[in-house]
């Protein structure tokens, strides 16, 4: 179990560190993660059709862990279908209509996803296979942002309720996130300089600091981020270096080498290598990307 739920990790962090650097014109055509010993530990690979429309999509994680989705689109482009399977078994298959999207799972249940707008408004009603509502999502928009999001259960209680504020630039000054199973109050608080880069975050749960993060740069990159424990002590740092087609990201955890991450860069500024180090030093992961371009 821990080596699958590694591999879906993997997963995970392949499409994150992917998506942080890739060129906007360029789309992702295979991923693959090797361990130490230069063995497969995960994969993904991607085919488009039309105007780069995503196919199919195939993840995998050393044999472990498994899931096809395909997808199909109309004329106009529009996506109208999505099956996603492990293997020759379908785990859930999601039909869009006009305003509706239906969904049947592994084992059969159905459930449908109903949308409407009002205005700045959206709201998400999720039903099951008999008409009941299980789940409503509701969410504000001002000038094209969110401003707010909210989630009520069958029985009409808030499960969850976000806030966003905003600066002139659109940068997100302060995000508040209610959890009512929790009973949990976040806060992020950011403060920007008059590049509109990020300089110091703080979280504070039910109004209680719980650790304040500094950005400094160098000529508009990032060259340091250093976060500070409730107590005002550094926790962990990351130093950032930078070349003409790399950049290493060293982490260190109570002022001691944690790991290091080298990024190998083509010549549109995509990620097609990805080196992950550990405290020693030590090789322990290595991503190879491929990408088609427009």
């Amino acid at each position: 179990m821990k080596e699958k739920a590694y591999s879906i990790f993997v997963l995970f962090l392949l499409e994150v560190l992917c998506a942080r650097f890739t060129n906007a014109q360029c789309f992702l055509k295979s991923s693959t993660s090797y361990n130490a010993d230069n063995k497969i530990t995960a994969q993904i690979t991607n085919t488009y059709v039309g105007k780069f429309n995503l196919k199919e999509r195939q993840q995998n994680g050393g044999g472990l862990y498994q899931s096809n989705a395909f997808l199909e689109y109309d004329a106009q482009n529009k996506l109208v279908s999505t099956a996603y399977k492990n293997g020759d078994k379908t785990i859930k298959t999601a039909n869009a209509q006009a305003n509706k999207e239906e969904k049947t799972n592994q084992i059969g249940q159905k459930s449908v996803d109903e949308f409407s707008q009002n205005g700045n408004s959206t709201v998400k009603t999720s039903k099951d296979a008999q008409g009941n509502i299980n789940r409503v999502e509701s969410n504000i928009f001002e000038g094209g942002k969110l401003v707010s999001s909210e989630t009520q259960n069958a029985q009409n209680q808030i499960v969850s309720r976000e806030t966003f504020t905003y600066n002139a630039e659109n940068n997100i000054l302060k995000s508040t996130v209610f959890d009512a199973i929790l009973d949990q109050t976040k806060n992020i608080n950011n403060v920007y300089n008059s590049d509109n880069k990020l300089t110091k975050s703080e979280i504070l749960i039910n109004n209680i600091r719980q650790s304040t993060s500094f950005f400094s740069y160098t000529k508009d990159k990032l060259t340091r981020k250093e976060t500070q424990d409730a107590s005002g002590q550094i926790a962990y740092y990351q130093i950032f270096e930078y070349s003409k087609n790399s950049s290493i990201e060293s982490n260190f955890y109570r002022g001691v080498l944690h790991s290091k991450i080298i990024t190998t860069f083509d010549n549109k500024n995509n990620p097609v290598e990805i080196e992950v180090f550990n405290e020693k030093q030590k090789l322990t992961q290595k991503t190879i990307n491929t990408y088609i371009c427009k």
